[in-house]
């Protein structure tokens, strides 16, 4: 009886560390979960600035080619109105 008395103890002392672990590592899984919806939120703003530079530079290089034809076709009137003006 003595030895199922120690052995009751004995067994209740280890539930009790089993149950302060798993207390431990429910602090730090909420503490883990709580950096990943961080890091997710973090993700998801980087991301969307990642869109949205990449529509900027969309538009800068459109507007770039729009300018480089505009200069282009500048360049072909100046010199069709040089050819007139060296012909006179």
């Amino acid at each position: 009886m003595e030895k199922l008395q120690i052995e009751l103890s004995k067994s209740r002392e280890d539930k009790a560390m089993l149950e302060e672990m798993m207390l431990k590592e429910d602090k730090r899984r909420a503490f883990l979960d709580k950096q990943i919806q961080s890091r997710d939120a973090r993700i998801t703003k980087l991301e969307l600035k990642l869109g949205e530079e990449k529509i900027a530079r969309e538009r800068s290089e459109k507007e770039l080619r729009g300018m480089s034809l505009d200069w282009m076709q500048s360049c072909s009137e100046l010199e069709a109105i040089e050819i007139d003006f060296n012909d006179c």
